[in-house]
C-alpha cells in the first residue's frame, strides 16, 4: 500500500521529478500487488495562508501516481470520493489531519484492499518465485 499523502505533496515540497521516481519505484518491484491511496486532501477554507495546500495540487501528484500504479495491474483507493459524505467533518480544525469519523469510513477500506491483494500469489518475471502477503 502506498500514499502519497497531504504533507507529502505540500506546495512547499513541490517534486518536479514525482513521475520519474514513482515510476522507478514501481518498476523495481515487479509482481507486486500494489494499493495506492489518494491524498483525501484538504478542507480548503481552513486553510491558514497563500501558499497552503489546495484540493487541486493535491489532485495533480494523485493522478499521476494512481495512473503509473493503475498501470502496473495495481487497485486505486479514491480517499476524497469515500469521505465526500462527510463534506468538512472529515478533517479537523487544521484541515489537513483526518478526524476520527473519516478513518471509520477510511480504514475499512483500506483493510479491504489490503486483503483483496494479497490473496493472490504474485509471480515476479524471470526468477521464478512467489510473493505473497497476508
Amino acid at each position: 500500500m502506498v500514499s502519497v499523502g497531504t504533507n507529502d505533496a505540500a506546495p512547499w515540497k513541490r517534486a518536479t521529478d514525482f513521475e520519474s521516481v514513482v515510476a522507478e519505484f514501481v518498476a523495481s518491484r515487479p509482481g507486486v500487488a500494489w494499493v495506492f491511496v489518494r491524498s483525501p486532501g484538504v478542507e480548503e477554507s481552513r486553510n491558514s495562508g497563500s501558499g497552503d495546500r489546495t484540493n487541486r495540487e493535491l489532485a495533480e501528484y494523485a493522478d499521476v501516481a494512481a495512473a503509473l500504479f493503475t498501470g502496473a495491474g495495481g487497485e486505486v483507493i479514491d480517499a476524497p470520493a469515500l469521505l465526500n459524505e462527510l463534506g468538512p467533518a472529515a478533517f479537523t480544525d487544521d484541515g489537513v489531519h483526518l478526524t476520527a469519523a473519516a478513518y471509520d469510513v477510511l480504514i475499512p477500506e483500506l483493510a479491504r484492499a489490503c486483503h483483496t491483494n494479497t490473496r493472490t500469489p504474485r509471480h515476479h518475471e524471470g526468477d521464478g518465485a512467489t510473493e505473497r502477503n497476508e
